[in-house]
């Protein structure tokens, strides 16, 4: 007998203001005929993806997750580039908050206590804008969003007709315990 198992991320996951603003931004480079720009509400940008995973482990997860302490922080998303190789053209910071890596790197290590090894690679925090499309020059100037990340979120993907749908299961209040 199986197990069910959920596709599972953590993320940074904005509300409806940001997200038109990035939407906003993905229809500026005008790339629909060069590749798949993402639905608006599924943008976000990763802190560690997880994939497919038990629902005790989801558990395990969640509890760990729900241990961490960040002070909030706030994200000038001002930048395009793209992963080339995977067809990824994305909307980034050209000054990544230290707040930023030191949530990912304690979500990491509290994730490490369930059945999950984080990435060994360097975080290149991002969100990704379209996919199988590529930019004309590697990095450019954007018209900054101001995201303030004041939760990070537990994410199921679910296959759909049109690819996937990312659900929130669980937000985590960013805040220093007393």
């Amino acid at each position: 007998m199986t197990s069910k198992t959920v596709r599972l991320f953590f993320a940074l996951w904005p509300d409806e203001k940001v997200r038109k603003q990035m939407l906003a931004r993905a229809r500026s480079l005008a790339l629909e005929k060069k590749g798949r720009m993402m639905r608006s509400f599924n943008l976000h940008m990763t802190l560690h993806f997880i994939g497919n995973t038990s629902l005790d482990n989801m558990r395990c997860l969640a509890q760990k997750a729900a241990e961490i302490e960040n002070r909030p922080f706030t994200l000038e998303l001002n930048r395009y580039g793209s992963f080339t190789k995977q067809g990824i053209v994305w909307l980034g910071c050209s000054k990544v908050p230290s707040g930023l890596y030191r949530l990912q790197r304690k979500l990491g290590q509290q994730l490490g206590q369930c059945d999950f090894e984080p990435e060994k690679r360097q975080y290149r925090p991002h969100v990704t804008l379209y996919r199988k499309a590529l930019l004309a020059e590697q990095a450019m100037e954007a018209e900054p969003v101001i995201w303030t990340a004041g939760s990070f979120s537990l994410i199921s993907s679910e296959p759909d007709r049109d690819g996937v749908i990312y659900r929130e299961i669980k937000r985590y209040p960013l805040e220093t315990r007393s």
